[in-house]
């Protein structure tokens, strides 16, 4: 048996050990920090930007006032008429928000609106638009008879009647046409369903004891209607 003495130089084996490659070290981990650093930033941003439309949205629209079917100028407005929506930018529009509901009850129309319209305060009016002493009278006219391109609510206008064509019977001289000035209430235009023909209503208030007269003139046909300039009273 042979004995090994301590301190004798190592054995070829135990070179060979040493000389064999350790297992690989890993890459360093600070470029994987960065990354789930910088997809945590964007994820936190991206939301906050989210937060942010989504509060910008719900402060951008507010429940308004709106048409639920079309009115005419001079009806009154009953709870059948308003109803409520959200639109954006109230504020621009200046429209009347839902909290404003009963005060617009059984006030007038100044104007014909159409139903979804939001409702401003503007278009209505706490008096009636036909004052004392007022009538109002409905004059269909052609779209040539009207006077310049369109004509609107509050402009005055003269009213014409020619005179009838048995004015000169047992020789009285043919008298001159007859004239009443008012002002223009609404304006409306329909048309034919069957002719391709728009007729056009004028309602013009007058006063009450012109009324009649107008109206006869009117069905007769020898009506027609004069722009005058300016806005005024009835005369």
């Amino acid at each position: 048996m042979t004995a090994i003495q301590a301190g004798a130089p190592p054995s070829s084996a135990d070179d060979a050990r040493r000389d064999r490659p350790g297992p690989p070290v890993p890459p360093p981990r600070r470029q994987r920090r960065v990354s789930l650093i910088l997809v945590g930033l964007l994820t936190v941003a991206g939301g906050a930007l989210g937060v942010a439309s989504l509060v910008s949205n719900v402060t951008a629209e507010s429940a308004v006032l709106v048409l639920a079917r079309p009115i005419r100028a001079g009806q009154e407005v009953t709870p059948r008429h308003v109803t409520t929506a959200r639109v954006e930018s109230p504020d621009r529009l200046n429209v009347l928000d839902a909290g404003n509901r009963d005060s617009i009850l059984g006030l007038i129309a100044l104007v014909d609106l159409d139903a979804g319209t939001p409702l401003a305060r503007t278009y209505f009016s706490a008096e009636s638009v036909v004052g004392d002493g007022e009538a109002l009278v409905a004059i269909p006219v052609g779209t040539q008879d009207i006077p310049g391109e369109e004509l609107k609510a509050g402009q005055r206008v003269r009213i014409v009647a020619a005179p009838p064509e048995l004015a000169s019977i047992d020789g009285e001289p043919p008298r001159g046409p007859t004239t009443w000035d008012g002002r223009v209430f609404a304006v409306r235009h329909a048309s034919s369903d069957s002719a391709a023909i728009e007729t056009t209503t004028v309602s013009v208030i007058v006063t009450e004891g012109a009324a009649a007269d107008i109206a006869a003139a009117v069905i007769d046909g020898r009506v027609r209607i004069v722009l005058l300039g300016g806005r005024g009273g009835v005369g």
